[in-house]
């Protein structure tokens, strides 16, 4: 429930396909602080599931200062697959926040694959900030170096990623989010040139990209200050 404490907790072992799995939790309400996952999940099946996080499957609380380091394997393929996956948490909603976080191990879904978070949507702010990722991220749809999707009045500050990013479709794939939805805002976040393929407007060479949404559409990159 919302007063409810997980701390100073690390797990390690393997978990195998399901809707709503994490390594630490299924479902956050309260808080989560100070964990680590080693736990590598695998679905083994042909069968898609949903909302899964190295740490928490579905966040409606606060998650802190967690790491993982264990592989989030979903299923893909070119039709459909495991969605709403990412490194620290699958799915954020309801005020959800994210914070001080990071994921070193690969993550792979069909859709909204994110290396930090898979995909945000909410009637209320969600705020993930000072994380960053250094895994591997493979999708066919949408996928981030930090976030998969970032919806619904979402805010996303400081955050970094080092980590791979690989999709089919380049049109919803990032160095730091996939797609950006209304109301939402994405400032002081860094992605690792090599990392990504440029999307169509990139404009910047140096090895980091500074990444700032002004607007619910509009994607401006250029050189760190």
């Amino acid at each position: 429930g919302p007063n409810g404490l997980v701390a100073d907790l690390s797990t390690n072992g393997t978990l195998t396909g399901a809707n709503c799995a994490g390594g630490i939790a299924a479902v956050n309400q309260g808080k989560i602080v100070n964990c680590s996952n080693a736990i590598e999940y695998t679905n083994y099946s042909s069968t898609g599931y949903d909302y899964i996080g190295g740490v928490v499957g579905v966040n409606q609380g606060s998650v802190q200062n967690c790491q993982n380091y264990g592989p989030v394997m979903g299923h893909k393929t070119t039709v459909g697959g495991d969605a709403h996956i990412g490194g620290v948490v699958g799915y954020c909603k309801d005020n959800a926040e994210v914070l001080n976080c990071y994921n070193a191990a690969a993550v792979i879904g069909w859709s909204n694959i994110g290396g930090v978070v898979g995909s945000t949507n909410s009637e209320y702010c969600t705020y993930i900030a000072n994380n960053y990722n250094y895994g591997s991220v493979m999708a066919e749809d949408v996928c981030g170096g930090v976030v998969g999707l970032l919806n619904n009045k979402s805010r996303l500050y400081n955050c970094y990623n080092a980590g791979t990013v690989t999709t089919h479709t380049s049109t919803y794939s990032g160095g730091i989010a996939g797609m950006i939805g209304f109301n939402c805002v994405a400032q002081n976040s860094y992605y690792l040139d090599s990392s990504f393929s440029k999307p169509n407007g990139q404009t910047s060479s140096t090895t980091f990209g500074l990444i700032s949404f002004t607007d619910s559409d509009t994607l401006l990159t250029a050189a760190p200050p």
